[in-house]
C-alpha cells in the first residue's frame, strides 16, 4: 500500500496503524494515531486486535514493516497492509 492510500484511509476511516520502529524512532516523530509495536519485541507481544481486523504497518523504509507483516500473517492475521516506503515516503509526500 502506498502512503497516499494510507493518508486517505486515515482521513476517512478509523484504522489500526502499527509503527514497528523502535521506541526512540517512534518518539522522534510518528503518524498521529499510530501505535508503537517494535518489530524487535513483536513476536512476544499479544496484540489486542481481532485476527480479521485490518492492520496497517509502517516503519522507517519498508523493510521492518514487511517482516512484521509476514510475522502477523504467520500468526493468523488475515488483513495486513504493509505501507511501501515507510516514514521516508510519508515525509516526502
Amino acid at each position: 500500500m502506498d502512503v497516499e492510500t494510507l493518508q486517505n484511509r486515515l482521513e476517512n476511516e478509523e484504522i489500526t496503524l502499527l509503527d514497528v520502529r523502535e521506541l526512540e524512532e517512534y518518539e522522534g516523530g510518528h503518524i498521529e494515531g499510530a501505535v508503537n509495536a517494535p518489530l524487535s519485541s513483536l513476536n512476544e507481544t499479544e496484540l489486542p486486535y481481532a485476527k480479521d481486523e485490518p492492520i496497517y504497518i509502517i516503519c522507517r523504509s519498508g523493510n521492518r514493516s514487511a517482516q512484521a507483516a509476514e510475522l502477523l500473517q504467520d500468526r493468523g492475521y488475515t488483513e495486513i497492509y504493509d505501507v511501501s516506503g515507510g516514514m521516508i515516503a510519508w515525509e516526502q509526500k
